[in-house]
């Protein structure tokens, strides 16, 4: 169920690699969880990144939205509950810069 988090994961590192050169960093539309651990240790390290995110992507899980009901469809995707954002709920409140209305 779900799309592959990869694409997602590898564009996150790809943007750390190159904070921890000292170019800013901006993560927009964070949508998995998995990325704020390391995230949140390079901001408390003093590297330059900020991070936003969506409402729907706090509030919203994949199980919640049947086939075929494209209002949800959004890049990245909404998550499934055991991989959202809102799983690493203390992250969020330490990582993120930014929730976009």
């Amino acid at each position: 169920m779900g799309v592959s988090l990869y694409p997602e994961i590898s564009k996150v590192l790809y943007d750390l690699f190159l904070a921890i050169r000292n170019v800013r960093c901006h993560i927009v539309h964070l949508s998995s969880g998995n990325s704020l651990p390391i995230i949140s240790k390079l901001k408390d390290d003093g590297y330059p990144i900020t991070v936003e995110t969506c409402p729907h992507y706090l509030t919203l899980t994949a199980e919640e939205i049947l086939n075929k009901q494209t209002q949800f469809k959004c890049c990245p995707p909404i998550r499934e509950a055991s991989n959202q954002v809102r799983s690493a709920a203390v992250f969020v409140l330490m990582s993120l810069s930014v929730i976009i209305i």
